[in-house]
C-alpha cells in the first residue's frame, strides 16, 4: 500500500470518517453515549446564551424581571460550560477520549 492511501474497510461494513481515524461499523450504527451527551450539553449552552440575548434585547415593562431572566440564563450557561470542561478533562484522564493533532501528521 502506498504511504498516502488509507486502509480500506472490511467487506460489507460501513465506516465513519473522523479526523485521522477510520472506524468500521457493524450492522447497527449506535451513537456513543458520551458524544451524544457532549452535543446535548453544547445545545443547552447555546440555548441559554440565546435566552439571555432575548432577555437583553426585549423591551418589556418590567426591566427587573428581564434582568433576572438574563442573569439566570447566563449563570446556567457558565455552569454548563464549566461542567462540560470538567467532564471532558475527566474523560481524558480516564481514557474515554484521545487527543489528536489537527494537522493529521
Amino acid at each position: 500500500m502506498s504511504p498516502g492511501r488509507k486502509a480500506r474497510p472490511w467487506k460489507g461494513e460501513r465506516t465513519i470518517l473522523l479526523p485521522c481515524v477510520v472506524r468500521p461499523l457493524g450492522r447497527e450504527s449506535k451513537v456513543e453515549p458520551f458524544r451524544l451527551f457532549v452535543v446535548l450539553m453544547l445545545v443547552a449552552i447555546v440555548y441559554n446564551l440565546g435566552a439571555a440575548l432575548f432577555s437583553l434585547s426585549r423591551s418589556n415593562r418590567d426591566p427587573a424581571r428581564d434582568s433576572r431572566n438574563m442573569v439566570r440564563s447566563l449563570t446556567w450557561r457558565i455552569s454548563l460550560s464549566v461542567a462540560l470542561f470538567g467532564l471532558l478533562f475527566l474523560a481524558w484522564h480516564l481514557g474515554w477520549v484521545q487527543p489528536h493533532s489537527l494537522g493529521g501528521r
